[in-house]
């Protein structure tokens, strides 16, 4: 009977964990061709399909065998929330007390040990950011959430990152075992092969209970688990801040526990339950248990004996890894039946499959969900599940100017509230200061925005855009061969962001031609009515696009062509238009587009351009990664001053013949460290965007959007918004048009620019609403310099509200005659 379950659970965990293809981070035939070479997975035999999604290690299934120092010794892993911390410390303390041989990395210093290694489990944790725990001494390097030479103890290590092309949650690898093996490319396909674990602990904790931690899962490693499952669950909170319910958490965090466990029963080779360290059991216990995986972590080291036993004296008096008793779980398998299940997901067989689990391991009472039931709810405030119904919702007051910048000013705010049924008309002209965070400025606009969106047609035209990120077009396959954030991205969700895009008004437009993606119009009957129309036409010029058929371009089109017809037999001087003309070329409106024009909008006005016409900010240039990182709640911890100018991440080529010209004015001044190489990105090569350990979230919460980690390296990836915000000043010299995407995402990353001068009275409008630096001479930037500049800006208050979309619906509101 027990085989039987057995054979049950490793079915139904093999379908849930879909291993029975080759993973899809393997795209190239070249790279598809390796898999197969490497291993067994598909040909001879169906069992070794189990090792493609993790990293142990199967002699009979692997035909290529890891280099002696790819091949580690141990990993102890369990479902997120298992405990792993509390036997991290443990097994770190085996070794570390008993040698005298394992230093730290010098920067690590006494104080940082202390607090971050050696404190008691459950006491509070070091600040997001804070170095990985890393030894230099191969004998004792243990790591928690990253590669150890002689154990890993990780929830996360449990499956495979490279398989699916994301990235380890918590941890930026930066190991002794990591550095030592000094990998040129983090994300090539070999790397999917290795390192492996010759021994796997499965660490299991009361199954209700874990539930309960997944609960309140954070955004990126809900991304991270989901990138595992299939049938895929589907994302509850697309952004930081998750409004999802106590039925919808619950449903998805079961599903996932499921998934995980069944997993990694795959290829364990005995489990471990954490509570054998509880304080209920005897100290002694606990150290018996903690030197099995001592002497587990020494199968690489040639020593007889391991010394483990002699450790776990040394260790009598020692405090460090003691587990605390938890409270028993409030979750029972009554409230399961009230959970809201992710599409594609069989509620009811996913329960079966978790009492199975119980069973199998001997969980029984409240750990397997019998117990009392009673009601609970989830408090989205503090983030914790609560006894008790839901409470009703607290309601925001009525958003106006002045409320909205005393909430700026506050930490007040809660984005969890219910929205009033009201809005003042100039909440959206509320002033921004320099600096105030994103997730503030998104909280105190939130209702504001909700309510003109709601009450006008620009929310439905949002909400029939969708993300963004459109199919691209047949016709224009050719040229472009996968979506970017230039193909309408729109941010990570769209009705919340507040960042001002180069797609801004697309998003709310009524037509939308684009050439990547074709034409979207959202309601043929627009085209019949007579409100004042808008028309978001990105490097399709107005002027030309509706003089007549035969100003048209003569390159194809596709479905364009007939699009910009219907617009142009639309308009008349009775009914306007309003445009969005992006294109980095100075323009203005001409007969017959101004005599119908209510409001023309381009990235780059000519001086002649009449009173109709305005210039527009481009903003960031891929907003779901600003928003990703804008919002992440450590992103404002980070530090600002590691550098004084950035120069780093922009091409020179000949579209921008001036940059390569004003970097070797500024590279005579050693302290501004500026690399440069002709024709490539300007500074330092973007070769490895885990500097940080949030950058690993904010690619989890891209989610794929701009491709692979690999084609996102540039202008898309995770360091550049760490780099600015750790700068004092960003070199922001013109783009192929005046405006340079640097500078905006440079002010909204809470740093100074430096911009080229302009005499365009158009372009001077917006530069002196910001605090930029303008430019003259480059040959007087040194950097005595900018620190006078730095005081002198950092002395004055800017209102920044044209950086956000708040300030942008104002405007289309009164174009568009809708308030």
């Amino acid at each position: 009977m027990r085989a039987a379950m057995r054979l049950l659970l490793l079915l139904q965990a093999a379908s849930t964990l879909n291993v029975s293809v080759v993973p899809s981070y393997f795209r190239s035939p070249k790279e598809r061709n390796f898999f197969r070479r490497y291993g067994k997975w598909q040909i001879d035999e169906r069992r070794c399909d189990r090792f493609i999604r993790n990293r142990a290690y199967d002699k009979t299934c692997q035909r290529l065998d890891p280099k002696p120092n790819e091949l580690l010794p141990l990993l102890v892993t369990g479902a997120p929330g298992s405990g792993t911390r509390a036997v991290f410390e443990l097994v770190y303390a085996m070794c570390h007390k008993a040698t005298r041989e394992c230093r730290q990395y010098p920067e690590f210093n006494t104080t940082l040990d202390a607090a971050v290694v050696l404190q008691p489990h459950g006491s509070p944790k070091p600040p997001r950011g804070t170095p990985p725990i890393i030894f230099e001494n191969p004998c004792c390097e243990v790591c928690h959430e990253g590669y150890g030479d002689m154990a890993t103890v990780s929830s996360v290590h449990a499956v495979n990152e490279q398989t699916m092309g994301v990235p380890y949650p918590y941890t930026d690898e930066r190991s002794g075992w990591w550095l030592k093996r000094q990998i040129v490319d983090k994300y090539g396909y070999a790397n999917a092969f290795t390192p492996r674990f010759r021994r796997v602990v499965h660490l299991i904790r009361c199954p209700l209970a874990n539930i309960q931690t997944l609960l309140k899962s954070t955004a990126p490693l809900m991304r991270f688990v989901e990138a595992f499952t299939a049938p895929k669950l589907e994302a509850r909170c697309v952004a930081h801040a998750c409004d999802a319910d106590f039925a919808s958490r619950l449903g998805w965090a079961t599903a996932a526990y499921v998934a995980w466990v069944e997993h990694i029963d795959l290829v364990a080779h005995e489990t471990l339950r954490i509570d054998a360290f509880d304080a209920t059991h005897t100290w002694a216990s606990r150290l018996e248990k903690a030197e099995m995986l001592c002497v587990l972590a020494f199968l690489n080291k040639n020593r007889k004996p391991h010394g483990c036993g002699d450790r776990r004296r040394k260790l009598a008096d020692v405090e460090l890894g003691k587990n605390r008793t938890r409270p028993l779980p409030l979750l029972t398998l009554k409230h399961l039946e009230e959970a809201t299940w992710p599409s594609q997901i069989d509620g009811p067989a996913t329960v079966q499959r978790l009492k199975a689990f119980c069973a199998k391991h001997g969980f029984e009472g409240p750990c397997a969900g019998i117990s009392d039931y009673k009601a609970v709810h989830w408090d989205l405030d503090n983030d914790m599940i609560k006894e008790g119904p839901l409470p009703p919702k607290r309601v925001s007051e009525e958003p106006t100017k002045m409320t909205i910048e005393a909430c700026l000013t506050s930490d007040a705010c809660s984005p969890f509230t219910a929205c009033p049924s009201k809005a003042s008309r100039d909440c959206l002209r509320a002033s921004v200061p320099f600096r105030t965070p994103l997730r503030r400025i998104s909280c105190c606009f939130r209702c504001c925005t909700q309510h003109w969106l709601d009450t006008t047609r620009l929310g439905r035209n949002l909400d029939a855009a969708g993300a963004g990120m459109l199919q691209i077009s047949e016709s224009a396959s050719v040229r472009y061969s996968k979506p970017n954030p230039d193909s309408g991205d729109f941010g990570l969700a769209p009705r919340t962001n507040v960042l001002a895009h180069p797609h801004m008004f697309a998003a709310v437009a009524d037509v939308h031609v684009h050439p990547m993606t074709g034409c979207r119009v959202v309601d043929e009957k627009d085209f019949e009515a007579s409100y004042t129309l808008l028309a978001a036409l990105y490097h399709v010029d107005p002027n030309i696009a509706l003089r007549s058929d035969a100003s048209l371009m003569s390159f194809d089109l596709g479905n364009q062509y007939k699009c910009l017809k219907k617009l142009r037999a639309s308009v008349s001087k009775q009914r306007r238009l309003v445009t969005d003309y992006f294109m980095p070329v100075r323009w203005a409106p001409e007969s017959p587009l101004q005599h119908y024009l209510a409001l023309g909008l381009a990235n780059n006005v000519k001086e002649s351009a009449n009173a109709n016409t305005r210039e527009r900010v481009i903003g960031v240039r891929g907003p779901s990664l600003w928003q990703a990182a804008l919002e992440h709640p450590a992103y404002d911890q980070l530090p600002t001053d590691d550098r004084l100018l950035l120069c780093c991440c922009m091409n020179i080529d000949e579209k921008h013949p001036l940059r390569l010209e004003h970097y070797l004015i500024l590279n005579k001044h050693p302290e501004f460290a500026c690399a440069a190489r002709e024709k490539k990105h300007l500074g330092e090569p973007i070769t490895d965007p885990r500097e940080h350990a949030i950058e690993n979230d904010i690619n989890l919460m891209l989610n794929g959007r701009y491709g692979t980690l690999t084609s996102m390296l540039g202008n898309f990836d995770a360091h550049l918004p760490v780099l600015m915000r750790g700068s004092r000043f960003v070199f922001s010299p013109n783009g192929v048009g005046e405006q340079c995407y640097r500078e905006y995402e440079a002010l909204v990353a809470g740093t100074y620019p430096l911009v080229d001068a302009t005499a365009n009275r158009h372009r001077n409008a917006i530069l002196d609403l910001l605090p930029v630096v303008r430019v003259e001479d480059w040959s007087t930037v040194t950097p005595s310099f900018l620190r006078a500049k730095g005081r002198e800006l950092d002395g004055k208050d800017y209102d920044v509200s044209i950086l956000y979309l708040p300030y942008w619906y104002d405007l289309l509101l009164t174009a568009l005659e809708l308030a």
